[in-house]
């Protein structure tokens, strides 16, 4: 049996986090691209709110049980708002991550800011 390291052991957490989350956050770009080519951008729009209403239960119940956090648990904004911090920080790579804030501006809601000029999406989005 060898005892050369594998490719995961050979890398930093951030480094196969990052690698991951890109590759992710590029698909999901290009099928964006696609389907509103294909589709308009109305369209495109609806049904990637579809899909995100869709997968965002499943979502956060992975976030939940990979962070050990108890939903019944989570019984104020500021409690939800410091979960999602955790998770983006787990599903982003860190040149994105670190340029978002979130914060709990009353029960009901929370807000999610990306510093001026940031928005990886509208970025990518008017390159193509």
């Amino acid at each position: 049996m060898s005892t050369r390291a594998g490719p995961l052991d050979r890398m930093a957490k951030d480094q196969i986090r990052d690698l991951l989350a890109k590759g992710w956050l590029t698909h999901d770009g290009m099928w964006f691209v696609h389907v509103a080519a294909e589709l308009g951008i109305e369209r495109a729009n609806a049904l990637n709110r579809a899909a995100i209403r869709s997968m965002s239960e499943i979502e956060v119940g992975r976030l939940l049980d990979a962070l050990g956090v108890d939903a019944a648990a989570l019984t104020t904004s500021d409690q939800v708002c410091s979960l999602l911090a955790d998770g983006l920080a787990v599903v982003l790579p860190d040149s994105i991550s670190s340029r978002i804030s979130l914060s709990a501006p009353d029960p009901t809601a929370i807000r999610i800011e990306w510093d001026e000029g940031e928005c990886f999406a509208y970025r990518g989005m008017r390159r193509v």
